[in-house]
């Protein structure tokens, strides 16, 4: 009971430092954000199978600013229309 509980916990954390990580690189650079959307994905992934210590690094190093994102802001204005 202990490993399930502990590994929804990593899956939460993994999910939420994606999130921070992607929304960081996208807001940051927005000028650039289209054209490095796979490079920002994967940075992202990377930092994310982290779980709790991937969170603390994407708050550490981008803190919430950008808040979580999980889609380009290009997917979202191609869905607004």
């Amino acid at each position: 009971m202990v490993w399930i509980a502990a590994c929804a916990i990593w899956i939460v954390c993994g999910v939420w430092a994606y999130g921070l990580t992607f929304g960081y690189f996208q807001g940051k650079w927005p000028n650039i954000a289209k054209g490095f959307e796979s490079l920002h994905r994967r940075l992202a992934l990377t930092i994310a199978v982290g779980g709790p210590l991937g969170v603390g690094f994407a708050l550490w190093e981008g803190g919430t600013k950008y808040g979580l994102k999980f889609r380009s802001s290009e997917r979202n204005e191609r869905c607004e229309k």
